[in-house]
């Protein structure tokens, strides 16, 4: 998770897009932060990138859907917004997996 918010920060400040919400209406009050990649979305779609193959999975998988669906719903993320986000959760996983690795190859020795 640490990767995956270290990545969002960056990503937002780089990419500067303004929510859906500033033009239009949205169901909840507009957050003044910038749009892209989802915060929210980035980090429920981790947690259901490191279940994979996990019998719980399935049931994770459909709460991480409801989540993203529920951004765009509102009004405070475009669908862009929720794809960047599943990209950037697949690059968190793998940076992660990496420095993981090599952390445990280190301790063996």
């Amino acid at each position: 998770l640490l990767i995956g918010f270290l990545i969002l920060i960056a990503v937002k400040e780089i990419f500067t897009y303004p929510r859906p919400c500033v033009t239009d209406e949205s169901l909840i009050s507009c957050p003044e932060s910038y749009s892209f990649p989802s915060g929210h979305a980035l980090t429920i779609l981790i947690f259901a990138i490191v279940l994979i193959g996990e019998p719980s999975f399935f049931i994770f998988f459909i709460f991480a859907l409801f989540i993203c669906y529920t951004r765009v719903f509102l009004g405070v993320h475009t669908p862009l917004d929720i794809a960047g986000s599943l990209g950037f959760a697949f690059l968190s996983y793998a940076i992660s997996d990496v420095i993981i690795r090599k952390v445990g190859k280190k301790c063996e020795k």
